[in-house]
Parts: C-alpha cells; structure tokens; sequence
C-alpha cells in the first residue's frame, strides 16, 4: 500500500533534484573538500529519507530512478574530478530510512520499475521518462504518445539550464517521431500488408514524412540560438553536461544518444546489418530497458525492408500485368525514399555532434595539444560511447547509400515515370507534435 507520507517524500526528493542538485553540483568536483559537502547535502536532504522500495507505486519508483540516476552520476564525475574511485564513491552512499547501499537501491527500484530498467542510469531514465510527455499524431495511425513519469512538464537537469532540457526535449521528440515511424513500417515487413497494396505505399510515405520530421527537428536544434531559441550552448554541452557521462561500473557506458532504442530498431529494420555493427548495437543493451531489447532483437531476425520488397519483385515483377507492375514499382519507390530519409536524417545527427562536439573539439585542441581545458571527467575527442567522427560519418555513408537500384534500372523510364506518378496522387501526411512542457 502506498501511503501519502511516501509519495510526499518523494515529491520533497524531486524538488531537491529540480532545486537544489544544479546549484549544489556547480564547483562540487573543484575539491575533495567541496564533493564532499554536495555528498553530505545529498546524503542528508533526499536519500536519508527515501522510503522502502517495496512501499512505492511504480510512478514513484520511475521518478526516483530519474531523479536519482542524475544525483549518481553527479556523484560519479565527482569521483573522478576528485581522484576517487567511482565504485568507492557509491560504497559510501547510502539510500533510504534503512541505509541500503546506494547502489543497492537503485537496483531494487531498477527491479520494481516493471519495464526491465538497468541498475543504473539510462537512456529512459535521463530521456523518456524525464522530459515532458511528447504525442506525435500522424494520418491513418493511433496517436504515439512517450509519456514522462511526471505530470508537471518540468524536465529534471543537472545544470539547470534551458540549454539541456532543450536536449533532452529534443531527444524524447525524436524518440516518439522514430517509434511512430517505427509502427508505420512494421506490418509491411511482418507481411500484413502486401508490396503491391496502396496500403503499403501510404505507410511508407507516413515512415518517410515522420523521419523528415525528426531531421527537420535536428537541424533546427543544430542552427538555433541558445538563449529563447530554443537550441543549448556548445560551453555548457562540453563543459558541463558531458562531464556527467562517466559510467556507473566498469566496462559499461554512461547513457547518450547512441542508445535510442527506436533508432537502433530502425536501423535493423532498415538493413544495416553489417557483423561489425550488429555487435556495437549488442554492446548497446545493458543500457536499454528489457523490451527495447527485445524489439532490437525481433528486427535483428526479421527481414529487412528492402529484404521483403525484393522477394515481391522477384516472385512478381517479371511475370506481372501492366498495372500490377505499376504498383510494385510504386512500392519500390515509396521504400527507396524512406531509406533516403533515414540517411538525410543520419546526416543531420552527423551535423549536430559536428556542431556541438567534433568541431568544437578541433578548434580548442588541435590534435597533438594537449587535450581540452575544459575537460574535468570525459574526454571531449569522442562521444559518450567512444563514437569518434570517423566512425559516425562512416555509419552516415552508409545508411546513405541507395537500395534497390537493380529493380528499378530494369524498368523502362517510362514504367518509372508512371509509377512515380502513381506515388505522387498520394496525399502528402499530416504529422503533429505536441510538446506536454510548461508553458506550451
């Protein structure tokens, strides 16, 4: 049973996170001295009186994995500006009217959390259960709402700044466009809705116009202004924000965009099945929650995309009536622009990194100086998961790289003029976000 005297321990706890952590985290790693008293703070304020895991609702547990998921990795970068040991800085804390070791706890509400969170920070607890709630809306398709474990619209931070809840912002829209895109496609790689149906050239065309959506939300993060516009500041990227990504245990990787589920699904779905990125996405998991998982792994074995359209054409194509023909190649050309989506929208995420990270980097340390001043924790010479530029420009490429171009040089011009005609009498989707965040 849950009792009001825990849920209002935890709203006490929420409004340290969202009060006091940016305050008291500024300068906390300047000194052994000045980590300690954010330590004792934090010891005394919100963990001393967290109440037993088993009395919590599953809300509650989801927020205290937010809110505590930021207080750890503060603590852990801490360590590390400090000379400490990240693993002896957590057997320090202590956790709830019990005094479980912190990590314990985390792990407990980890447990209780009913979708399969990892004993430590996370992608769902930084992303999607943090930021506002976000609901895309699309033609022809349920509603795909993420929702957040918070009904205030407030995103919890820890540097207080609009410059990372911005991020954050942008990441969850991202992941509720990806998913939505996501659901488009999967009946027509499943087989319930055939290559030659105009059901399957409508859902491909949805697919495409929500990931040119996502990339059109990318690019303008990447070009705005940080202050009112809606976009973050490369100094508080580096300088701040980052230096929280310092793992929780060794040989694990602190939680940053490569471990989007839905994109990591959709690259699956999509074909980008090389060996050696298969087992870089695997490395992913002890990072994601049990059912991403699981959906990563259901597109790992599954066709791909192109993989379905090319097995139609083959039993289809050669021995098809004029109009049959027509609406295959139509089906060509509807998957041939979602992949060229999926690679504009990887170049946008290539264009942001660029901004606030790989440039930013080359300007302050050109290699061989000495690395960036700025860096107190994390490196700044690649991202969180050790992604250097290279690395993603080659993915970039790849995911660039056209599919089915042997099916369509078969075809006459005239046949693909008329099949792009076909396409074309197809109404362009209409995609609506909306942003659950205060003052929207």
């Amino acid at each position: 049973m849950v009792h009001s005297a825990t849920s209002g321990a935890v709203a006490r706890a929420d409004e340290w996170i969202l009060r006091r952590l940016p305050p008291a985290a500024r300068g906390a790693g300047k000194s052994a001295a000045a980590a300690e008293v954010f330590v004792k703070e934090l010891s005394s304020e919100v963990l001393a009186e967290l109440p037993e895991v088993a009395e919590l609702s599953r809300d509650d547990v989801r927020r205290l994995l937010v809110g505590l998921g930021f207080c750890g990795s503060a603590v852990a970068r801490f360590a590390v500006e400090t000379g400490q040991e990240v693993e002896q800085a957590f057997g320090d804390l202590r956790a709830g009217r019990s005094g479980y070791a912190f990590r314990r706890y985390y792990a407990d509400l980890a447990q209780a959390s009913g979708a399969g969170h990892p004993p430590r920070q996370a992608f769902a607890s930084i992303i999607t259960w943090n930021a506002p709630t976000v609901v895309v809306s699309a033609d022809g398709m349920p509603d795909t709402r993420i929702a957040s474990a918070y009904s205030d619209g407030r995103t919890r931070t820890w540097t207080g700044t609009s410059d990372e809840s911005n991020l954050w912002r942008l990441f969850k829209k991202s992941v509720a466009l990806g998913a939505a895109a996501n659901d488009s496609l999967s009946p027509l790689i499943s087989g319930e809705v055939e290559v030659e149906s105009p059901e399957f050239v409508r859902r491909a065309l949805l697919a495409t116009e929500l990931i040119d959506r996502m990339r059109e939300e990318m690019r303008s993060f990447t070009v705005r202004r940080p202050v009112g516009g809606g976009s973050m500041s490369v100094e508080v990227f580096m300088g701040e924000i980052r230096q929280y990504g310092v793992p929780w245990d060794p040989g694990t990787e602190a939680p940053s965009g490569p471990h989007e589920a839905e994109w990591l699904k959709r690259d699956m779905m999509l074909g980008q099945r090389s060996p050696e990125y298969v087992a870089q996405v695997r490395r992913r998991y002890p990072q994601l929650l049990e059912g991403d998982v699981r959906g990563v792994e259901d597109a790992i074995r599954s066709p791909s995309l192109e993989q379905v359209v090319r097995q139609a054409c083959l039993h289809r194509l050669s021995s098809g009536h004029d109009s049959r023909r027509t609406r295959l190649l139509s089906g060509v050309l509807a998957v041939r622009a979602v992949h060229r989506a999926a690679g504009l929208c990887a170049a946008a995420h290539l264009g942001l990194a660029r901004r606030f990270l790989f440039v930013p980097r080359r300007r302050r340390a050109p290699a061989g100086e000495r690395p960036d001043p700025e860096v107190t924790a994390v490196a700044n010479d690649a991202g969180i998961t050790g992604m250097t530029e290279s690395v993603v420009k080659r993915l970039t490429e790849r995911r660039l790289e056209p599919v089915l171009d042997d099916i369509a040089g078969r075809a006459g011009e005239a046949e693909l003029g008329e099949a792009q005609a076909a396409l074309d009498r197809y109404a362009r989707p209409t995609v609506t976000i909306v942003d659950r965040r205060v003052g929207s």
